[in-house]
């Protein structure tokens, strides 16, 4: 299995690796915008909400997804945090799992991939999912369903329908009076 980086992953990403023992993280592969790369969507009061981190500007295109930088000029951290706490503060869990999600608002990381793989792991803990992530040593290219490869399915812009092995299920989520059922949320919703 092979995936590409994430930030506070789709609950799409999940359900790829949910029965295996090990994944491979493509860490080898270009940055590519407007991807979950650096962002994550919510469901908030007013309707599904994507939220970014900003990187460094100023790189060339084709940068290495290790190389991306965060950019800490803006408030972003707080703004994430305060939105997660103002869309999930009255779910069960929230008190549960808001403590060790903290310290990703709170505590600077200076590369996106790292920040990425230490939620990742924070994320399958949470879930109680004993899987080891593999980092690619280098770019691989598709290789069909040797080796399924979803780097380019699991996107924000990608219709759920192109992946047909994902069937999302219902669950309650916050705000589905209003909205109904929203599927692929960031697995932060689903917690």
């Amino acid at each position: 299995m092979l995936l590409s980086t994430a930030y506070f992953p789709p609950v799409q990403f999940f359900s790829k690796i949910v029965d295996l023992n090990n994944f491979f993280l493509e860490s080898k592969e270009n940055y590519q915008r407007q991807s979950y790369r650096n962002r994550f969507i919510i469901c908030a009061a007013n309707g599904p909400l994507s939220l970014s981190v900003p990187i460094v500007k100023g790189h060339s295109p084709g940068q290495p997804v290790k190389e991306v930088k965060i950019d800490y000029s803006g408030s972003w951290q707080r703004i994430h945090l305060k939105t997660v706490e103002s869309a999930y503060r009255h779910s069960p869990f929230f008190e549960y799992y808001i403590d060790g999600f903290i310290r990703f608002w709170k505590k600077p990381q200076p590369f996106l991939y790292d920040l990425n793989l230490d939620i990742i792991r924070t994320l399958l803990l949470n879930l109680e999912l004993d899987i080891s992530i593999t980092e690619t040593s280098e770019y691989v290219e598709s290789q069909g369903s040797k080796n399924p490869d979803f780097r380019k399915i699991i996107h924000p812009k990608k219709p759920l329908n192109e992946d047909p092995e994902f069937h999302p299920m219902p669950y309650i989520q916050n705000f589905s009076d209003r909205f109904g059922f929203i599927p692929s949320l960031s697995i932060i919703d689903l917690l």
